[in-house]
């Protein structure tokens, strides 16, 4: 009896101990879960929302496709990115009329030793809108409006200053205000 006894009690140990060992791994199989679940919210926490659009950039390409579409040769189109600030400009690319036509247009100028670069008051008329799109600054003051200013170098481009109100329209059509670019309709 002692014997059966002494069995049935090894018997019980064992089991209490596998069933202890067995809600262990539970209970540690549970933590990692939560652990996990912890890890993969903050993650999700972490992560920055999407980035906002370049506002100068969509508008640097929306002069691009608008002055193609005008007619603007694809050699003097590509100028546009280098003279609004965008990429390095590379006048070599086109012919000597086009360059001459830029610098009387006032967007580009010769300097002393004949190096065709962006005009001051070009410049200055782009940074100030590049700020103002990228949310910089909002001085009106010293510049045209952003459609006037922007229908104009499409028509230069295009050789067809008679079409600067209808290119007006068309830059409205696609998202470019007065003061400034609705990403809606861009």
């Amino acid at each position: 009896v002692a014997e059966t006894e002494a069995v049935a009690e090894t018997e019980a140990v064992a089991e209490t101990e596998a069933v202890a060992e067995t809600e262990a791994v539970a209970e540690t199989e549970a933590v990692a879960e939560t652990i996990s679940a912890s890890a993969s919210a903050s993650a999700s926490d972490s992560v920055p929302p999407p980035s906002q659009p370049d506002l100068f950039e969509l508008y640097v390409r929306t002069l691009v496709d608008v002055s193609l579409a005008a007619g603007a040769p694809a050699k003097v189109v590509d100028l546009l990115p280098g003279m609004l600030g965008t990429a390095r400009l590379q006048a070599h690319a086109v012919d000597a009329a086009t360059l001459d036509a830029l610098v009387a247009a006032g967007m580009l100028a010769r300097t002393e030793s004949g190096a065709v670069v962006r005009s001051d008051s070009f410049v200055t008329t782009a940074q100030a809108w590049k700020a103002t799109l990228l949310g910089e600054q909002s001085d009106f003051s010293c510049s045209v409006m952003l459609d006037e200013w922007s229908a104009w170098i499409v028509a230069t481009l295009a050789r067809a200053p008679h079409r600067q109100e209808s290119l007006r329209r068309e830059l409205r059509g696609r998202g470019v205000a007065a003061f400034g670019l609705n990403v809606e309709a861009a």
